[in-house]
C-alpha cells in the first residue's frame, strides 16, 4: 500500500480511517473479494429461497460437497465454468461483462460526443387490467 502523503497529525481518527480505506478500495484483492463476496452471496441467498441444500446442490453440479463448502467459506479460487454451473443449478444467470462507458473509443478519438436518449419511466409503463398491473412497453 502506498504511505499516505498528507499530514496525518491534523487529521483526525476517522479522516485516517477513510483515507486508508480509500487507498485499499483502489487495490486489486478488494476488488477481487468483493467480486467473490457478491457472487457467493447470491448463491448463498438463492439457495435459502429455493430451499437447496449444499448435498443437493454438490449432486446438481456434479461438485463435491466439500469442494462447494470451500467455495463458500473462501478457502478456494473457483473457475469460471465452476461458478456457471452453479448458477444453472440454481436457476440464476450467470455472465461476465466488460464495464462500458457510453462512448466507444473511435468516439472519444474522434472526440464526438454521445449523450444518450433517456425514456422517460412513464412512457415505458402503462396500467393494463383490472388490477392495474404494469405493463413494459419496451419489451
Amino acid at each position: 500500500m502506498k504511505p499516505i502523503t498528507t499530514n496525518k497529525s491534523k487529521l483526525s481518527l476517522r479522516e485516517r480511517i477513510d483515507l486508508m480505506l480509500a487507498e485499499a478500495r483502489k487495490s486489486d484483492a478488494y476488488k477481487d473479494e468483493s467480486l467473490y463476496i457478491e457472487i457467493t452471496s447470491s448463491f448463498i441467498d438463492r439457495m435459502r429461497l429455493k430451499k437447496i441444500s449444499q448435498k443437493k446442490l454438490a449432486l446438481k453440479t456434479k461438485l463435491k460437497e466439500s469442494y462447494l463448502s470451500r467455495i463458500f467459506t473462501r478457502d478456494c479460487n473457483p473457475t469460471l465454468n465452476t461458478l456457471r454451473k452453479i448458477a444453472e443449478a440454481l436457476e440464476l444467470e450467470f455472465k461476465v461483462e466488460p464495464k462500458r462507458s457510453f462512448q466507444s473509443f473511435s468516439q472519444i478519438e474522434n472526440k464526438i460526443n454521445f449523450i444518450p436518449e433517456i425514456t422517460k419511466p412513464e412512457n415505458l409503463w402503462k396500467l393494463e387490467g383490472d388490477n392495474n398491473e404494469a405493463v413494459n412497453l419496451a419489451a
